[in-house]
């Protein structure tokens, strides 16, 4: 068999993961995954080309599927390869993260660490609200909603609130005084992101200002996903297993597709 190496994209990795490998094959080589953000997929794919490498797999490091997914990363690594005028190269794209059971627990344990030293209240003083990037996708959107659902069943049907930073509504910036308003003693507002960045930077500094003008209300905002930068726990070993389960998947529908009944 040849070689296999997976690449995964996003415009912006401000905080890459560290290096992962999954297990050896029986039978064939080693796979490797690098880190390669999508601006550089097409000098990433030639020098794989380069190396001999005649099948790779893509794995998008995105929460939701949206145009990144959908259209510039299959188009960037097509272009490389077509650039290539190799012949017979097999690509591949794994999903994205998604709904994951994996990341569900990651944003459940995000928001136990960030109560572990609070006060416990009972759940109908409580809010959850999920924040999210926003997209001009619909399916991206619905996917997001669905991804709040499995969050509310997992911590126990808390209320639970979905909002974005842009581009979908409800806008964060809207949702915050509607909540302030409300009987909620405590409200935890989990950004559902990857890493840090202006989208985050941007959720810390509206609750930050709006809670200035509603002390008796308690506003606390999670972590992100991935563990700080300079930092590797829970956070990156649960991507970095999500991401190799992902990449395991998409090579089992190639031995599916291709075995006869």
């Amino acid at each position: 068999m040849a070689t296999e190496r997976a690449i995964r994209g996003n415009r912006s990795v401000p905080q890459p993961l560290p290096m992962c490998r999954p297990p050896a094959r029986s039978g064939s080589r080693r796979a490797r995954v690098f880190r390669v953000p999508a601006a550089d997929i097409g000098q990433a794919i030639a020098r794989l080309i380069e190396g001999g490498v005649r099948r790779l797999t893509a794995m998008p490091l995105l929460l939701f599927a949206a145009g990144h997914a959908k259209r510039d990363i299959p188009a960037a690594i097509q272009a490389a390869i077509k650039g290539s005028g190799i012949q017979g190269m097999e690509a591949l794209q794994a999903y994205h993260f998604g709904l994951h059971p994996a990341l569900i627990e990651l944003s459940r344990l995000r928001n136990e660490q960030a109560l572990s030293d609070r006060q416990q209240l009972p759940t109908k003083d409580c809010c959850l609200l999920l924040v999210g990037r926003g997209s001009g996708d619909p399916t991206a959107i619905a996917e997001m909603y669905e991804f709040a659902r499995l969050r509310q069943m997992a911590a126990g049907g808390i209320q639970m609130e979905v909002a974005f930073v842009a581009m979908a509504q409800p806008l964060l910036k809207e949702t915050l005084p509607r909540l302030a308003a409300s009987d909620c003693r405590r409200v935890v507002v989990q950004p559902h992101l990857l890493f840090a960045g202006e989208i985050a930077d941007s959720v810390r500094e509206q609750v930050a200002k709006l809670a200035t003008g509603h002390a008796k209300q308690e506003w606390i905002v999670t972590s992100l996903l991935a563990d700080p930068a300079g930092e590797s726990g829970r956070g990156n070993e649960t991507l970095v297993n999500v991401i190799l389960d992902r990449l395991n998947v998409a090579a089992i529908r190639v031995v599916a597709a291709g075995t006869d009944d």
